[in-house]
């Protein structure tokens, strides 16, 4: 949810606002064919989030996990080390 927030924050103030943004529940694939039908190449899935970037109807990059939140930092020009950070329950 933290790079969500961030990536929010991001396509608010119009950062790459040329770029469309669509988010998607992982919980909504129960084989690793449905994330190829939405992300043709990506391979084995083994964390969230999983991220497509296409420019002029090609896809240009896919990831997921840590390389997929660099991804999403390089592309909004959010702080990387914002997006990799854990949020802990205040106490």
């Amino acid at each position: 949810m933290n790079l969500l927030d961030h990536l929010d924050s991001a396509v608010t103030a119009g950062i790459r606002s040329d770029t469309p943004v669509y988010v998607f529940d992982a919980d909504w694939a129960t084989s690793p064919e449905d994330f190829e039908s939405l992300i043709p190449g990506i391979g084995f899935v083994h964390h969230t989030p999983v991220v497509g970037y296409w420019a002029e109807g090609k896809l240009i990059e896919k990831a997921c996990g840590f390389q997929g939140r660099q991804v999403v930092a390089r592309l909004f020009k959010i702080d990387e080390h914002l997006v990799h950070e854990r949020i802990t329950a205040a106490e």
